[in-house]
C-alpha cells in the first residue's frame, strides 16, 4: 500500500470513530437529560414544594405582572435601569 493510500485509510477509520463518538455523546445527553427532568440525578428533598404547587406561584406572579399599570411597568424598569448603572439620570 503506497503512503497516501495509508493515509486516506487513517483518514477514513478517524472519521468512522468521531461518527461514532458522536453518536455515543447524543445518545448520553439524551439520557441525561432524561434522568435530569425525572429527579434522578440528585436527591431529592422532601422539603421542597410540589411542582403544582410552584406552577400555581408562576402563573399568580405572571398574572399579577400582566395586570399592572404600563407606567408601573415603565418605573419598574427605570428603577431597575438606574440600581444597575449606579444612576438615575440613566433612566
Amino acid at each position: 500500500m503506497r503512503l497516501p493510500d495509508k493515509q486516506l485509510e487513517v483518514i477514513a477509520q478517524n472519521e468512522r470513530e468521531i461518527d461514532a463518538a458522536l453518536k455515543r455523546s447524543e445518545s448520553l445527553s439524551q439520557s441525561i437529560l432524561k434522568k435530569a427532568f425525572t429527579g434522578h440525578l440528585v436527591p431529592q428533598d422532601p422539603t421542597d414544594e410540589p411542582t403544582s404547587v410552584l406552577m400555581e406561584r408562576i402563573r399568580r406572579e405572571r398574572e399579577t405582572a400582566a395586570t399592572r399599570k404600563p407606567n408601573e411597568k415603565g418605573a419598574q424598569r427605570k428603577r431597575r435601569k438606574a440600581s444597575s448603572t449606579g444612576t438615575a439620570d440613566d433612566a
